[in-house]
């Protein structure tokens, strides 16, 4: 018996471009398997073609800011609607890394050494940063994918 697969796709974030593609190889592989998967695009309407597609399940394609961080899976929750992936607790932590990396050295999970810092730290970020080294990575603590990633190579 086949479900009625919604494959949410766009978002709200600066990854909408890359849910989109996500989706659409979703969509594809769905249909090689005999399903009729339908697209469903967050962002405004969202819930009134949410209601229209009456979807048994939703395979959440969507990346970043209301499509990793707890907030879509909230969303659908409330709807009842089943999903794809990780529920809204753990989306939300996984997304904040600072947290995240907290919880890994709480539960003695290794973790590569980091910092964070706001750009009201930037004065005094050679002594934040101290002997950790050259190159390194600057990331924003609550993207997704790779947005904003930032390869440093000195001071």
């Amino acid at each position: 018996m086949r479900q009625r697969i919604g494959v949410l796709v766009g978002g709200w974030g600066e990854e909408s471009d890359i849910s989109v593609k996500t989706g659409s190889a979703v969509i594809s592989a769905l249909e090689e398997l005999g399903q009729c998967p339908r697209r469903v695009v967050a962002g405004p309407g969202f819930f009134e073609e949410l209601a229209e597609a009456r979807v048994d399940v939703v395979f959440n394609a969507l990346h970043g800011r209301m499509g990793e961080d707890g907030g879509n899976q909230g969303l659908l929750e409330v709807q009842a609607i089943p999903y794809t992936g990780s529920g809204v607790l753990a989306s939300a932590l996984a997304m904040n890394k600072p947290f995240a990396k907290k919880l890994f050295r709480l539960h003695n999970l290794q973790t590569p050494a980091g910092y964070t810092a706001r750009s009201s730290d930037a004065p005094g970020v050679e002594q934040l940063h101290g002997d950790m080294g050259f190159p390194c990575v600057v990331k924003p603590a609550c993207g997704g994918s790779s947005v904003g990633v930032t390869k440093v190579c000195a001071p």
